[in-house]
């Protein structure tokens, strides 16, 4: 028999009860049967009319997810004995069983999709509860998605099955790797997904504590040591714990796939007559377990050198992270003033109930608890082709955040060049900053004989009258800092002056000059150098 339409079902098993057929009862060899109206596949009617009765179809050999059929619905399926089965509408004592199954599938779809299409950006755990609340589905929420996390981890899992050689694997991505630390998801056999620091070795000790295994250290003289720890300091490893080394989960699907043999790797193999010295797995054994290892050991690394690299050059951060939580719900107002590809402009929204236009300064909420609310200034608004809506922000300091600290005036923010694409919806308020700039002849004027009154702070009115330079720690004039963001196409100050900045950080080598830091360097010019770039120096 082949495939046909199965509508009004209902599954039970053999003592006549109801059953889920998503929660593992047929992979536990439960015995399920199916009954429903049988119906053409060509037939577009949902209702029973003109249907064959039938019951106790089976048993139910497993179940299937075929595909979306261009559409918000889910193809599921039934396999048999004796035919496969598209199942249609359930019946009514059936419903709130399917009505689960399609709220697991749909945040299939939408994850798998995110995936696709955001991958390459390395998206954030939060970046995908942003996806999942951009689609306005209730059903669609953080609370559903670590519910059905094992699901939605094995969809992805099998997704990654049909993957190239050379592809990345989407459960490897950041998001995917925190859902399943969050969530506990496991790889069938219940080996659970747990992060791996670099240096350590699963094992326990006979105490029960986790024990890590280190290089056996070489016996020498005392006279030898000290050789080598007085000229060999830098030389000499400081971490004697055995380099990470990825593992197997022996489990998966990918584990318990035997050698194709012929594949490449599969040719450079003893058995299969090669001469085994790339000492590479079969490519369709592809252990998700050891790439997802090998995420968490890369990130490690990263977060090393950066940890290095900001010890290199200590900055005095000024502008803590946005919350990007959306909060407030956003309606766009007018007509779109322009309209690109990917992105539609607009002048103004209605963020909960309040009204905001390109030019307003709003303020934020930070990641950080216990942190006052942070202040930008609205520079243009536009809707992504997901339905987003997004704003350009330009961030201000509060003076608490300078050199000042504490004795800085609590209604006084500075200029800085931070700025960041933030989702409209984040908006806590609207603020009142009022730009002070100083006279024209402020040189003539000499000393004030009184200070200026301080105005309340009632947390929502500022002045800003300075630029703040956190590198230098330095307080400049404001020129046109706020007042340059001209059109949509042109990037405001801020993404000027990181471009302007990044550009002046890499050497251009022109008509026999070095320009770099801003700075012209020439043959023959003496220069500063670190005492560790020079090698083979001799005392």
């Amino acid at each position: 028999m082949g495939f046909c339409d199965l509508t009004h079902f209902s599954v039970y098993d053999k003592n006549g009860h109801l059953c889920p057929f998503d929660s593992g009862l047929i992979e536990s060899d439960v015995l399920l049967y199916v009954s429903g109206y049988l119906k053409p596949v060509y037939d577009e009617d949902t209702s029973p009319n003109n249907g064959i009765p039938t019951k106790d179809m089976g048993p139910i050999n497993e179940w299937w997810v075929s595909g979306f059929d261009g559409g918000e619905k889910a193809l599921v399926g039934f396999s048999t004995a004796y035919g496969d089965y598209y199942v249609q509408e359930p019946s009514e004592e059936y419903a709130p069983f399917m009505k689960t199954v399609r709220q697991k599938i749909g945040l299939s779809k939408v994850v798998i999709e995110f995936l696709l299409d955001e991958c390459w950006q390395q998206p954030s755990y939060e970046d995908l509860l942003q996806r999942l609340r951009a689609t306005g589905n209730p059903d669609l929420s953080e609370e559903a998605l670590l519910t059905h996390a094992q699901f939605v981890f094995d969809q992805v899992m099998s997704f990654d099955n049909c993957a190239g050689e050379d592809d990345d694997l989407l459960v490897t991505t950041p998001c995917m790797r925190n859902l399943i630390k969050i969530s506990g998801v496991t790889f069938k056999a219940g080996k659970k997904m747990g992060r791996f620091k670099k240096g350590a070795v699963k094992g326990k000790d006979k105490t029960g504590k986790q024990s890590v295994q280190h290089w056996s250290k070489a016996a020498t003289t005392k006279l030898v040591r000290n050789v080598f720890e007085t000229f060999f300091v830098d030389q000499i490893d400081k971490n004697d714990k055995i380099p990470f080394r990825k593992k197997r989960c022996g489990v998966c699907e990918a584990c318990q796939t035997p050698d194709c043999g012929q594949c490449s790797h599969c040719k450079d193999m003893k058995k299969f007559g090669g001469s085994g010295r790339s000492k590479q797995a079969c490519r369709l054994r592809r252990c998700p377990y050891m790439e997802f290892q090998q995420a968490e050991q890369d990130d490690d690394n990263s977060e090393e050198d950066e940890t290095i690299r900001e010890k290199e050059l200590p900055l005095s951060p000024t502008i803590k992270p946005c919350s990007k939580r959306i909060v407030n719900s956003v309606k766009w107002q007018g007509d779109p003033k322009a309209m690109c590809p990917e992105r539609v402009y607009y002048n103004c929204a209605e963020v909960g109930g309040v009204e905001i236009r390109a030019g307003d300064y709003v303020m934020l909420d930070t990641e950080e608890p216990n942190r006052p609310l942070m202040i930008a200034k609205v520079g243009y608004m536009w809707e992504d082709s997901f339905k987003r809506a997004i704003f350009h922000a330009h961030m201000l300091c509060r003076g608490t955040d300078t050199v000042l600290g504490e004795t800085a005036d609590p209604s006084e923010v500075f200029v800085v060049y931070e700025c960041d694409n933030i989702p409209l919806g984040t908006i806590i308020r609207k603020a009142v900053v009022e730009i002070k700039k100083p006279p024209d002849n402020w040189a003539l004027n000499g000393g004030l004989d009184d200070l200026p009154p301080h105005s309340e702070d009632d947390g929502e009115t500022f002045f800003c009258s300075k630029r703040y330079d956190p590198i230098c720690g330095r307080f400049e004039d404001i020129i046109s800092d706020l007042d340059s963001l001209d059109s949509l196409a042109t990037p405001c100050q801020s993404c000027k002056w990181k471009h302007m900045n990044k550009k002046e950080k890499k050497a251009v080598l022109k008509e026999g000059v070095v320009y770099w830091h801003g700075e012209i360097f020439k043959v023959g010019n003496c220069v500063f150098l670190d005492p560790e770039v020079v090698q083979n120096r001799h005392k």
